[in-house]
């Protein structure tokens, strides 16, 4: 695998749990029961997109030939 891929995958985990965080932390703020339900529903939408992305890099690392260093960084 090459570097252009794993920068790829690692990136877009990290941006993934990046803007979970962010998300997260605006929780408290929510001024409305709606606004609230509606980061929260975006939270956890986040939270399935990082963990699938997660458990992809592995599988991903496998299926392409030659040496990755993605599942040793995530």
């Amino acid at each position: 695998m090459n570097t252009a891929a794993d920068v790829l995958l690692i990136g877009a985990l990290a941006a993934v749990w990046l803007t979970a965080g962010l998300l997260a932390d605006g929780l408290p703020v929510a001024g409305t029961a709606a606004q609230l339900h509606r980061r929260a529903t975006l939270l956890s939408v986040l939270t399935g997109a990082g963990a699938a992305v997660f458990v992809a890099i592995p599988l991903v690392a496998a299926a392409v030939p030659g040496t990755s260093s993605a599942p040793l960084a995530a």
